[in-house]
């Protein structure tokens, strides 16, 4: 697994569709607003738990949780798309 530091491009999917739409703690996701997205990593800081990722064209940065970023990151776009790939076979796997 890479670790990611400031400066580092990363891809990662995001949806703005479907929050708490079948349980309070859950996201529906829907393929028709399911996003690959790439930015900058600007900022990370560990013992505050954060890191901030900057979107060409964005107002604003995401952020995400310092303890869990290196398992939504990814390197490159086609190593996010093999992740969902392989995450979606398993799934179909269950049924």
């Amino acid at each position: 697994m890479k670790e990611f530091n400031i400066g580092d491009e990363v891809w990662f999917f995001s949806t703005d569709c479907g929050r708490y739409v079948f349980v309070t703690e859950g996201t529906g996701i829907f393929p028709k607003y399911f996003n690959i997205e790439h930015g900058t990593i600007v900022g990370m800081n560990s013992k505050k738990d954060y890191v901030h990722v900057y979107i060409e064209g964005q107002q604003d940065t995401c952020c995400f949780g310092y303890c869990f970023h290196n398992e939504c990151f990814f390197d490159s776009k086609n190593a996010a798309i093999q992740a969902m790939v392989k995450r979606l076979h398993e799934l179909d796997s269950t049924l």
